[in-house]
């Protein structure tokens, strides 16, 4: 940005020095449109007119990508230092990041059901559902033999109090794929931590849907939490006492290997006894079966650690021996 600025003041003649130059404005706290320009603000020790050199330095529509660059120039007789005009920036920034939660907590996000995806308008179409449980229940009806179109579930927000054009929809569901995807295109839907809950959640309750895009490490966690109370209760066991493990391994994704099994916990040997297969060896050879219980238990503790091993080594933390 200073060479820039330093070629506009040379190019035009301008009595102009370059104090300091700061990056600032909503792309650098996560604050962001679609459309919203990087901001860019130079001191210059100048006599010159702020707007005069707001026009000079601007005048080619400068582009970082996709992104414009917008060039603020401030003098400390106008509108003051970088030292005194920063703070001023991060209280207004943090007004729009207070203002941005808010309407986002208050934010009515429900879900639709039609029987066409591509026109709602043909066959049944169901909206303003408030569960993620009914929607799937008004899915599941709709008859397999009707031909309108292939049956899916949207989502929608709109914020309370909003007008009729910032209501905001798409179809995640359709036919038995769950088009992750499609949220880079609704980037109001995408950054709305409701509205992503209920998409969680539906992926979370149709496990047997294929997935178009890629979920993020928290939203996995996240599914899997949802999972686990629907999991038989011998599930829920084998798991928490340590006997499955489960974990993610994604060559591709910034995080490798993640171990979503917690530290095992709860009676495994009462675990390995509630189940037939091993009930039966230890009705009919108590001695043998507790030896080979422990042994078992044993190894699914060292099983475990060896995961935990695993998540350090692609974290980049293990230890050399």
């Amino acid at each position: 940005m200073k060479c820039h600025v330093q070629a506009k003041i040379e190019e035009y003649d301008i009595n102009a020095t370059i104090e300091d130059v700061a990056v600032t404005g909503s792309r650098c706290r996560g604050l962001e449109h679609e459309g919203s320009d990087l901001d860019v603000v130079v001191e210059l020790s100048t006599a010159e007119r702020e707007d005069d050199l707001f026009n000079a330095f601007n005048e080619d529509g400068l582009h970082i990508g996709e992104v414009k660059v917008d060039i603020n120039p401030i003098t400390a007789q106008r509108t003051g230092t970088l030292e005194s005009y920063l703070p001023q920036v991060e209280e207004y920034l943090e007004g729009v990041r207070q203002v941005r939660e808010q309407e986002k907590e208050s934010a009515e996000v429900t879900l639709t059901v039609s029987e066409c995806g591509e026109f709602h308008n043909l066959g049944e179409c169901y909206e303003n559902i408030t569960t993620v449980d009914e929607a799937i229940a008004i899915w599941k009806q709709i008859p397999s033999e009707r031909m309108n179109g292939i049956p899916a579930i949207g989502i929608n927000i709109l914020g309370r109090g909003a007008e009729p054009f910032e209501y905001y929809e798409i179809d995640v569901l359709s036919g038995k794929r769950i088009d992750l995807w499609v949220l880079d295109y609704v980037p109001d839907i995408k950054n709305n931590p409701q509205a992503m809950e209920v998409i969680t959640e539906l992926v979370a309750k149709l496990p047997d849907m294929e997935i178009d895009g890629v979920m993020s490490e928290e939203m996995e966690a996240r599914v899997w939490e949802l999972r686990m109370p629907d999991l038989p209760q011998e599930e829920q066991l084998a798991v928490e006492c340590g006997y499955w493990n489960n974990f993610r391994f994604n060559p591709e994704a910034e995080k490798k290997f993640t171990l979503d099994s917690k530290e095992p916990k709860g009676d495994y040997q009462e675990f390995l006894n509630g189940e037939v297969r091993y009930n039966a060896l230890m009705r009919a050879n108590p001695e043998k079966a507790q030896r080979l219980f422990a042994q078992n238990e044993a190894e699914a503790m060292e099983r475990y650690e060896y995961l935990k091993g695993l998540v350090n080594l692609y974290d980049g933390t293990a230890k050399e021996d």
